[in-house]
């Protein structure tokens, strides 16, 4: 039997690389051959997914973490059809595995490094710029990447607020675009991101992914009204309204803001990276594909991975099994999966993270000797 083994990355546990390998070992054991084609879905990982399966180079620079901090971020550039494409992740410099857990702030962490290593991708030469904004550590709407990018963000007596983090979008009067980068203009940028999310509300930024970054649940409703305020700014100073728009709500409303400052196309992060590793043709010579993430949830379905596998997959008539560290879904065949199996199922947390790999290789090796994996 011929496997497709293409897995997202399990969040504090493994990446989608390390995730492919100990699934395509589990298979060779029970004696199938295994192709490893690692995705991911906008989120962490990303980048080095799509810089591998384009074939874009590495390009390090010096850029400001969440908190102002100097680090060395990584981009990947080259030349894809004689255009010349930049990737990168905004948790590179934005991320929270930039933070200590106590670190975690909301109010005070910035993308302003992540406008710095898109400012550099600008320099270098790239005329179209993919940016995954999976991990963020901000909830600052996009406002620090647009300073770091020339934007000017004022403050209601006209001073400009060089930094901005979580704790300004209540207090910007306007945003001046006219000093942005001068070849962003004419750069594609696309947003590769894993939710559907609105900027503000119930299901917004604020109220679905806050609490992860450092916000406590007093915070919520000032933090939903900072990037209601913004929203309003976008609309009545830039004429651009994200305010349902699906994904704005992205990396603490990066998405929305990434649209209205940066002139950015925000596009489902799996399907991006699943079209540049030319997965649909290759599809067709395998007889199983075995994905899976850190969690198969009420999420998994909308932007995720998993759903973007499944989906393709069935669509060329190829069977797909879900090796994940959790499973919190009821019929896995709703999703469109042949099976749907928790590789830490019985173990503590801490204990299925911290062996992972050995779970996922066991599993694998399970499936690859079951009659009901396709054989």
């Amino acid at each position: 039997m011929r496997v497709l083994v293409c897995p997202d990355g399990f969040k504090d546990a493994c990446t989608a690389a390390e995730a492919a390998g100990a699934i395509a070992a589990g298979l060779r054991r029970a004696g199938h051959e295994a192709v490893e084609r690692p995705i991911a879905d906008g989120g962490e990982g990303f980048a080095a997914a799509y810089a591998a399966a384009a074939g874009l180079e590495a390009a390090d620079r010096e850029a400001l973490d969440p908190l102002g901090r100097p680090v060395r971020g990584r981009f990947w550039i080259g030349s894809v059809g004689g255009v010349r494409h930049a990737v990168l992740d905004l948790a590179e410099a934005s991320g929270l595995e930039r933070l200590d857990e106590a670190e975690r702030d909301p109010w005070k962490t910035s993308t302003y490094g992540t406008g710095q290593l898109l400012s550099a991708a600008l320099d270098a030469g790239a005329e179209e710029i993919v940016l995954g904004i999976g991990g963020s550590a901000t909830h600052d709407g996009a406002l620090g990447a647009a300073a770091a990018l020339g934007a000017a963000v004022l403050r209601g007596d006209g001073s400009r607020v060089a930094q901005p983090t979580g704790a300004d979008l209540a207090s910007v009067s306007g945003i001046a675009l006219g000093g942005l980068h001068p070849r962003l203009a004419g750069v594609r940028l696309r947003v590769a991101c894993d939710v559907a999310n609105p900027m503000t509300g119930p299901a917004g930024a604020a109220r679905v992914y806050a609490r992860q970054k450092g916000a406590a649940e007093a915070d919520l409703p000032a933090l939903d009204a900072g990037l209601c305020h913004l929203e309003r700014v976008f609309r009545e100073g830039l004429g651009v309204s994200v305010a349902t728009r699906a994904g704005a709500g992205a990396a603490g409303g990066f998405g929305g803001g990434a649209v209205a400052l940066l002139g950015a196309e925000l596009v489902p992060g799996a399907d991006l990276l699943l079209d540049a590793v030319g997965f649909d043709r290759r599809l067709g010579g395998f007889d199983l594909v075995v994905t899976g993430e850190g969690m198969l949830d009420g999420q998994t379905g909308s932007g995720k991975a998993v759903a973007a596998v499944t989906r393709r997959s069935a669509a060329a008539g190829v069977p797909v099994v879900a090796l994940c560290g959790r499973v919190e879904v009821e019929d896995p065949a709703t999703l469109g999966l042949r099976a749907a199996v928790a590789v830490g199922a019985g173990l503590p947390a801490a204990e299925s993270i911290r062996r992972v790999l050995e779970l996922l290789e066991e599993s694998a090796a399970r499936i690859g000797g079951s009659a009901g994996a396709g054989r």
